[in-house]
């Protein structure tokens, strides 16, 4: 099932660049081979290949691409608060940092992520998008549907809509570190089966 989606919303300036913080195996930024510690700007591409993990960090977030996942940093304003993400596959980890007028979105094919400050993961298998939020609180919005998932939850979304949010267990297990100097990065897991005696197909 393919999916297009349309960012509804004017690029914004670029008000600040981040970095490459990590990158193991094979990373690509724009289509060229990466390195650790280069800058990013708006309109980057960031693809990690079998196998490969990658970190970028802004001022007001960092995320973890876990290996076969795409980044697109589509617009960023740090004196605003203001940034708009795009993924296209894989499975992903965010650390947004807490403003008061934080105005954070991860667009993933047909659905919305709005957060203020949180850590949560995104990851897409079997035709859905799959959320679950270690900390803080993320609207998930898809259609005419959207909730707001607590700490601890998870949802499923596709074009349809979203189901209703679920307590996870499984949230905890996966390993949200996103520091290389502080152990493993990668997280091992299978998103539709540990959802599934959770989460059901229904939207509301």
């Amino acid at each position: 099932m393919k999916i297009l989606f349309i960012l509804m919303l004017p690029i914004l300036a670029i008000a600040g660049n981040g970095k490459l913080i990590f990158a193991k195996g094979e990373v690509l930024v724009n289509g060229k081979r990466a390195k650790k510690n280069l800058v990013l700007k708006v309109s980057d591409h960031i693809v990690t290949k079998k196998n490969s993990i990658a970190i970028v960090k802004f001022s007001n977030f960092t995320s973890k691409l876990l290996s076969n996942s795409d980044l697109i940093i589509k617009a960023i304003d740090v004196k605003n608060n203001k940034f708009r993400l795009v993924s296209n596959t894989g499975s992903l980890f965010f650390d947004v940092t807490k403003k008061k007028k934080n105005d954070f979105q991860v667009r993933i094919k047909s659905v919305v992520m709005g957060v203020r400050g949180t850590t949560f993961f995104s990851g897409q298998e079997k035709g859905k998008v799959w959320t679950c939020v270690n900390q803080g609180l993320v609207k998930v919005s898809s259609g005419k549907k959207n909730y707001m998932v607590k700490e601890g939850e998870g949802v499923s979304a596709d074009d349809k809509g979203v189901s209703m949010p679920a307590f996870l267990p499984w949230t905890k297990k996966l390993n949200w570190n996103f520091n290389p100097d502080k152990g493993e990065l990668n997280s091992e897991h299978s998103i539709s089966e540990n959802y599934q005696d959770f989460l059901d197909n229904d939207y509301d």
